[in-house]
């Protein structure tokens, strides 16, 4: 994929994407991990958020310009009430999904 001027993504000519839907979201987490690089965090941090977005992306089998408010309302109320995590836990997912989607 490339860029136009404006930087939304074209097809380049001669090939053609076969998941383009996961191409996009792999760029997405590149410029969400580059981004959370340049604000000093650590590597763990990074890793960590990039997996909980992964892992709402999977759980909710949608793509980030799909996902609703309901989504997010399911994930998290499992994530407390299936899993057990802490109210601190779950502050530190939704900032990481908010970072994300901002």
């Amino acid at each position: 994929m490339g860029l136009d001027e404006q930087g939304r993504y074209v097809q380049q000519s001669g090939f053609v994407l076969l998941h383009p839907e996961e191409s996009v979201f792999s760029e997405m987490l590149q410029g969400f991990r580059r981004q959370q690089l340049t604000r000093n965090l650590a590597f763990s941090t990074v890793e960590n958020r990039e997996g909980l977005i992964r892992r709402f992306a999977t759980e909710m089998n949608e793509y980030p310009w799909a996902w609703s408010v309901d989504m997010v309302d399911e994930f998290f109320a499992d994530r407390r009430a299936v899993h057990g995590n802490k109210r601190s836990t779950i502050r530190s997912y939704q900032n990481a999904l908010s970072t994300f989607t901002d």
